[in-house]
């Protein structure tokens, strides 16, 4: 996480478990929850400030991760 906003880095850090677990809900794998969820953080990279001044990167991973599950 180079160059990632301390925020941002925090967020994933205290975070990290929730998305993996939702993931693990979504396809039953926990090596692909973990992808799912990786993949999702790295979307909310990119997104990070839009997402915070909307006040919910929980709600975005989550609804990430179930628009990427679907599409794999």
């Amino acid at each position: 996480m180079d160059g990632a906003e301390p925020a941002f880095e925090e967020f994933v850090r205290a975070r990290w478990t929730s998305p993996v677990r939702y993931g693990y809900v979504l396809t039953g794998s926990p090596h692909d929850a973990a992808d799912l969820a990786q993949e999702a953080l790295a979307r909310l990279g990119s997104a990070w400030p839009r997402v915070v001044r909307r006040d919910n990167p929980d709600a975005y991973v989550r609804t990430t991760m179930a628009r990427l599950h679907i599409s794999w």
